[in-house]
């Protein structure tokens, strides 16, 4: 995306997120009176359905301040036809999308803070496929600013298969993080093939968990009532929640 005002935008952190407002087919996206509201849904559902965009939720995977542009990672699955009617809003905008078109972002906030490390501070990062694009601007930040830390960070990868994360992310951190996992498991036992693996790893300092909301919650769950870790020290989120659809 390109946007003059995207010279001005500060981003909060390395897993920082954002609403992208996306118009229907053959509309311009129709600013909104504010971007910082309490309730963004609720703004939208007041809306007209003339002018109501989509909303769906990304991690800002780059932000070139000089160029004024950011980007993002968006799966289209395989599918290429915008007119299926098996697909979210998000997947027909990015399969109709051309340049020149418009649609609105919305600032956000990222999950991730650097605690007051201690040489050797370990920390754990837990991602689905929907959660690696943070795990990965988390990473490229500690390379660049805090290559020390990066040593002694555990990452775990949760899939349901080997290729639903982007070409060379496991290659690329395997050697230059403490220890690199890649779970694979039915959906509806994953959450339990990541326990099994978290059950071979020494205890965390601290803990990122995203992705699916029954990974994210039982993974936080298993840090803050099997390992004893302090809950304001695990970081989670549901990036999305199996079986419903949420904007």
């Amino acid at each position: 995306m390109v946007a003059p005002e995207l010279r001005d935008h500060q981003l909060v952190g390395p897993d920082e997120f954002f609403g992208l407002l996306m118009p229907g087919p053959g509309k311009d996206y129709v600013p909104l009176t504010t971007t910082r509201v309490s309730n963004l849904r609720a703004q939208l559902a007041a809306l007209p359905d003339a002018v109501r965009p989509d909303l769906r939720w990304y991690t800002v995977r780059s932000l070139d301040r000089a160029a004024g542009t950011l980007s993002f990672l968006l799966v289209t699955h395989g599918v290429s036809d915008a007119s299926d009617t098996d697909i979210g809003p998000a997947l027909r905008w990015a399969l109709r999308v051309a340049p020149g078109d418009t649609c609105g972002i919305y600032p956000a906030n990222g999950l991730w803070f650097r605690r007051e490390p201690k040489p050797g501070t370990s920390q754990l990062l837990v991602a689905d496929p929907t959660a690696a694009p943070s795990v990965a601007a988390i990473l490229e930040f500690l390379e660049q600013f805090h290559p020390a830390e990066l040593a002694a960070a555990d990452v775990v990868f949760a899939a349901t298969t080997n290729d639903e994360f982007e070409p060379g992310l496991v290659e690329r951190w395997q050697s230059r993080v403490r220890s690199l996992a890649l779970v694979t498991a039915q959906q509806d036992r994953l959450l339990e093939a990541v326990v099994s693996e978290l059950r071979s790893h020494e205890r965390p300092e601290s803990v990122w968990c995203c992705g699916e909301r029954d990974l994210a919650a039982g993974v936080r769950r298993f840090a803050v009532q099997e390992w004893g870790i302090d809950p304001k020290n695990v970081t989670f989120s549901a990036f999305w929640i199996r079986g419903q659809a949420r904007g």
